[in-house]
């Protein structure tokens, strides 16, 4: 896998959740590369947090051709 999309449901998740989760995406060789925010969400949740959130994340430890020469 080169490539994956994922959108992010953070509801009451502390950092140290998000922080495992997201290591275990490192191990793997995967690093987001682009970000962006459910802005409907955040619009009709003006009271939270941004938590939900559009990732990509590239697999920069195998050959693809989005890092390859």
């Amino acid at each position: 896998v080169s490539q994956i999309l994922l959108e992010l449901h953070l509801w009451n998740r502390e950092f140290p959740y998000l922080f495992n989760w997201w290591s275990v995406l490192e191990r793997a060789g995967f690093r987001a590369v682009a970000r962006e925010p459910n802005l409907v969400y955040q619009n009709y949740n003006r009271m939270q947090g941004a938590e939900l959130a559009e990732y990509t994340f590239l697999n920069v430890a195998a050959p693809n051709v989005f890092i390859s020469d």
